[in-house]
Formats: C-alpha cells, sequence, structure tokens
C-alpha cells in the first residue's frame, strides 16, 4: 500500500480518463486507476467510473459516489464512512474489511459483493440489491435494510443486533432463520413488483438525469443497459417465484388435507380412550354396587347365624332356666336334632358370612385397582392431547402423524402392561390409513375396534 497523500480534483480527473481508455481498450491504451492509500474525502465521483480501479485503503469519507460504477473494484479496507454511494454498481466489488460506518447504499447493486468483516454501523441499504452477497461476520448493528432484497445473502456471523428488516425481501437468507412461507413468497412478489416499478422509472428518467450530469450518449446507454438487465434479472426471479408459489400452494393444501386426516385419527384415538375409560367407570359402578351387596348380605347372614346361636339362651333366660339346664337340654334330651336344628345352620351362616364378605374385600380392591386405571387413563388423554397440539405446529404431516402414533402406542402398551388381558384397550389400527374417512364419515363411525 502506498503512503497516504491527497489528490487534488484536477489529478483525480486525470486518473479517471487514463482509467476509462484502460477500460475500452481491453488494457492496451491508458493506465488502471490505482488509488490505493489516497486519501479523497468529500470528493466529487456522482456517476464516475471506476469499474476494476484498485482503492484498498483509499480513504472516501464523505465522498459523493451516487451512481457511481465499482464493478470489481477492489475496496479492500477502503474507509468510506458518511460517503454517499446511492445508486451505484457494487457487482463483485471487494469490500471485504472496509469502514462503512452511516454510509448511504440505498439502491445500490451489490450482487456477488464482498462485505465480508465490513464495519457497516448504521449503513442505509434501504432498497439495494443484495443477491449473493457476502456479509459474513459483518458489523451490521442499526444498519436500515428496510425494502431491501436479499437473495442468498451470506450474514453467518454477522452481527444483525437493531438491524432493521422491515418489508425486505429475505430469500434463501444464509445465517438468518426464514420460512419459505406462500405468505413470505406473495410478499417477495410484491417486492419484486416494487423494485421493478422503481427500475423502470429510472430507465424513463435516465434521459433527462443524464442530461443533467452532461454524460455522454455511450454512458447513457450503457447506465440504460444495465437497469433493463437488472429488470431482466427481477423479472426472471420473479417467475421462478411465482411457480415457486403455486408449489407451495399445492403444498399448503395436501399439508391442509394431511393435518385433517391426523386430526381424525387422533379423534379416533381419543374416542378409544374414553370408551376405555367409560368401560373402567362402569366396572367401577358394577363393583361398588356389588361390595355394597355382598357387605349388606354377609352382614344379614351374620346377624341371622347370632340369633340363631343365642335364641335357645335367650328363651331359656326368660323362662328362668340356668344355661346348664339349657345346655343339658339341647344335648342329652334331643340328642342328635340338636346337630341338625342348631349346630349345622349356625356354621353354614358363619361360611356364608365369610364368602360374603372376603366376596366384598375382592370387589373393593378391584374398585381401587380401576380407580387407578381411571386415573391413567385421564392422564394418558391429556397426553394424547398434549401431542396432538404439538404436532400440529410442524409443517412434516408425516412426522406429525408418526409422533401422535407413537405417543398413542405407547398409552396402549402401558394400558396392556397395566391391564393384560383382563381389559380390552383400543387397537392401534385407529391410526392405519384404511381407517381413513371424510369428517362427515368419522362423526358417524362406530367406536374403535377392540383386541
Amino acid at each position: 500500500m502506498t503512503q497516504q497523500n491527497t489528490l487534488s480534483s484536477k489529478a483525480l480527473r486525470v486518473i479517471l480518463q487514463e482509467h476509462y481508455l484502460w477500460l475500452i481498450s481491453g488494457g492496451k491504451d491508458g493506465k488502471r486507476a490505482d488509488l490505493s492509500g489516497h486519501v479523497l474525502s468529500g470528493m466529487n465521483l456522482v456517476a464516475a467510473n471506476l469499474e476494476k480501479a484498485v482503492l484498498e485503503g483509499t480513504v472516501l469519507e464523505a465522498a459523493d459516489m451516487r451512481r457511481a460504477n465499482l464493478r470489481e473494484a477492489n475496496l479492500q479496507g477502503a474507509g468510506l464512512q458518511r460517503a454517499n454511494l446511492r445508486g451505484a454498481d457494487l457487482r463483485d466489488a471487494n469490500l471485504r474489511g472496509a469502514y462503512l460506518r452511516d454510509t448511504n447504499l440505498q439502491g445500490a447493486y451489490l450482487r456477488d459483493t464482498n462485505l465480508q468483516g465490513a464495519y457497516l454501523r448504521e449503513a442505509n441499504f434501504q432498497g439495494a440489491y443484495l443477491r449473493d452477497t457476502n456479509l459474513k461476520s459483518a458489523y451490521l448493528r442499526e444498519a436500515n435494510l428496510q425494502g431491501a432484497h436479499l437473495w442468498r445473502t451470506d450474514l453467518r456471523g454477522a452481527d444483525i443486533q437493531t438491524v432493521r428488516f422491515q418489508s425486505a425481501l429475505m430469500d434463501n437468507v444464509i445465517g438468518v432463520p426464514f420460512r419459505d412461507t406462500p405468505e413470505n413468497i406473495k410478499r417477495i412478489i410484491e417486492g419484486f413488483d416494487q423494485q421493478i416499478k422503481a427500475l423502470q422509472d429510472r430507465v424513463r428518467d435516465a434521459e433527462s438525469v443524464f442530461s443533467v450530469t452532461g454524460a455522454s450518449e455511450a454512458e447513457r446507454q450503457e447506465e440504460i443497459r444495465e437497469l433493463q438487465d437488472k429488470i431482466s434479472l427481477l423479472n426472471e426471479a420473479k417467475k421462478q417465484r411465482e411457480e415457486g408459489l403455486a408449489q407451495k400452494q399445492e403444498e399448503a393444501a395436501e399439508l391442509q388435507r394431511q393435518m385433517q386426516r391426523l386430526e381424525q385419527r387422533t379423534r379416533r384415538a381419543q374416542k378409544a380412550l374414553i370408551d376405555s375409560l367409560d368401560n373402567v367407570e362402569t366396572r367401577m359402578r358394577a363393583g361398588s354396587r356389588f361390595a355394597f351387596f355382598s357387605g349388606l348380605a354377609g352382614t344379614l347372614v351374620l346377624a341371622a347365624d347370632v340369633a340363631i346361636i343365642l335364641s335357645p339362651l335367650w328363651s331359656a333366660w326368660s323362662q328362668g332356666m340356668t344355661a346348664d339346664a339349657v345346655v343339658y337340654l339341647l344335648f342329652n334330651k334331643l340328642g342328635p336334632w340338636s346337630v341338625v336344628f342348631y349346630v349345622i345352620p349356625a356354621v353354614v351362616l358363619v361360611l356364608v358370612s365369610a364368602v360374603l364378605f372376603y366376596q366384598q374385600r375382592k370387589l373393593l380392591a378391584e374398585v381401587r385397582y380401576y380407580a387407578v386405571v381411571k386415573h391413567q387413563i385421564e392422564v394418558f388423554a391429556g397426553l394424547l392431547d398434549a401431542a396432538q397440539h404439538t404436532a400440529s405446529g410442524w409443517d412434516d404431516p408425516h412426522r406429525a402423524s408418526e409422533y401422535v402414533h407413537e405417543t398413542f402406542t405407547r398409552i396402549r402398551d402401558n394400558l396392556l402392561q397395566e391391564l393384560g388381558d383382563a381389559f380390552p384397550v383400543p387397537d392401534v389400527s385407529v391410526f392405519d390409513d384404511k381407517a381413513d374417512g371424510s369428517p362427515e364419515d368419522m362423526e358417524n363411525k362406530e367406536s374403535a375396534d377392540w383386541v
């Protein structure tokens, strides 16, 4: 890099003329502009042709470079703070590590431009075209990218805090999450229309603009050609996006259909669990009822048994007989008949009451067991509902269906492990594709199959 020095306007004009000759002659005449390390602060470079010029480390602070041609120029490490690059052509330019704080890049053409590691705080990219632009590790805090077109722009590692992206057209941007939804694609197409209209207006105004600046006919035609090239590129991109939109709309419709089928399957699974819950509650009610009657019958039988045992003693006591006299009467006077009419009935009634109380205890244990099962089914139903809500937010219906299917299968396996063959559980076939039908059919469909 040469030592920094300041150029006069006259010396700069000579360098630009030599550079123009070098460009049109293919390097045979003139001399390539090498302004490396020079100080050009505040210079008027409006519509200047600096294509392929070397401006490495050049100080261009507050320079007026509106509509300048900087294609393939080397501006690595250049100082462009507060410079006006509105509408400038920076295609394939190298601005790696350049300093562009508060630089005006409105409407600039930055296709394939290298801005890696550049300092772009408060830079204004409003309406700029940044297709395939390299902004890796760039510092972009407080930069204005409103209405800019970022197509395959690489923002990996860039500091984009407080960047204004409102109405920016972000298409396949690297390093920034972007959902390629029909709504976003429509917004991109609308942005294309706006940019195309703006460029068409610039083409119509080109002649009057160049007449003011005094540009030559060749330069005017070159500018118009470049504007038309931009319009062609935008029309091509718009066409591709319109085709993509049609595809996305079809995919969205198919996604909606698949999500409806998933909802039907989940509804069947929930109905199967509800049927299981109803079955459990039915068994709980029946078990509670049978336990109550078993206990009541056992109590009555036991009371009858006590009455049979105590009735002779009560009768004898009421007649003033002693206990010894009663025993003598039963086992000596009556003999075998006492066994038939007194001992055997008492023993039988004791056994019957014991069986009834045992049955009551068994039924109550079963009711408690079903209460636990009921709680599990309620928890599983909640899990299935949560799985459905989670899956409904996914864009992949196959993955969503698999997730809900897997959740239901685990629920079913847990129920089988708990209940075994003693209780029917819902069949996993409620998720089979062949079970699908229209929503109307599903409303009238019988409960799911049981194993």
